[in-house]
């Protein structure tokens, strides 16, 4: 699951050493070069250059189909760029009259990747509901990796069952039944905003922070972060940032100095 394909894209570009053209990597390029306006024929032009530009394997005739089909996902799809989610002062409360910390920390990071994927959809076409909902459509799967918890499919289901029983989430499964997805009715939009993401890939993390009371929002980014000491005002990412562009500008003034 890709929740920043700008990103992962500029990393697909470094890489020089593929040894097979995926239709995922090529449709996450296709769809980078969309996003920085270019028409279908030069978005070809691109990802063909980009193939040609490897060390191992360069494109050939049986690679075509692999970009057309990349090109053609540009009708349904667009990049998935990050973007702010809350999660409100009701919804924590309501996680946590579940009593069980390890259930408590997978239903939220369920409802952190719920509002996160609705705000980024990425579909052209998207369904408009009538009355506002919050749905999960990832796998158990995908949702215990995130949660940061290894469970058999079993255990999952046991799991997800004790939050469906407290009237929390509902599942329903598709038409011909082959899928299901979760409708969550642990959904306060009203509430107060405690906790800002825009990476589901860590949020695990925050809702420990927020039970310890060692969670703080992030004075550049505005996101929450663990608090790790009474000093911190930034989260890792941004501390980062600063910091280089603090050593470059003491840099600079050393160089004026010696000119």
């Amino acid at each position: 699951m890709i929740f920043d394909e700008e990103a992962e894209a500029k990393k697909i570009l470094l890489d020089k050493n593929v040894e097979f053209f995926s239709d995922k990597k090529m449709i996450i390029l296709a769809k980078y070069f969309e996003h920085l306006g270019m028409t279908k024929k030069e978005i070809r032009e691109e990802l063909i250059k980009y193939c040609n530009s490897q060390n191992r394997i360069k494109y050939d005739d049986g690679d075509e189909k692999t970009i057309s089909n990349a090109i053609d996902n540009l009708k349904k799809y667009k990049i998935r760029l990050p973007a702010t989610c809350v999660i409100t002062q009701k919804e924590l409360n309501e996680i946590g009259t579940i009593g069980n910390e390890k259930t408590e920390r997978i239903f939220f990071v369920m409802i952190c990747l719920a509002k996160y994927m609705a705000k980024t959809n990425t579909a052209r076409k998207q369904k408009i509901y009538s009355d506002n909902k919050l749905i999960f459509w990832g796998s158990t799967a995908e949702l215990f990796k995130l949660s940061r918890y290894s469970n058999n499919f079993f255990d999952r289901n046991i799991i997800i069952g004790d939050i469906e029983d407290l009237g929390y989430i509902k599942t329903v499964p598709n038409e011909d039944r082959t899928k299901n997805h979760v409708n969550i009715n642990t959904f306060y939009e009203d509430s107060e905003p405690v906790i800002f993401f825009d990476n589901p890939e860590y949020v695990y993390k925050l809702y420990k922070a927020y039970k310890d009371k060692k969670i703080i929002q992030c004075e550049i980014c505005g996101n929450s972060t663990v608090k790790n000491s009474n000093r911190q005002l930034m989260c890792e990412k941004c501390w980062r940032g600063n910091r280089r562009i603090y050593k470059t500008e003491k840099q600079r003034e050393y160089r004026r100095v010696d000119s």
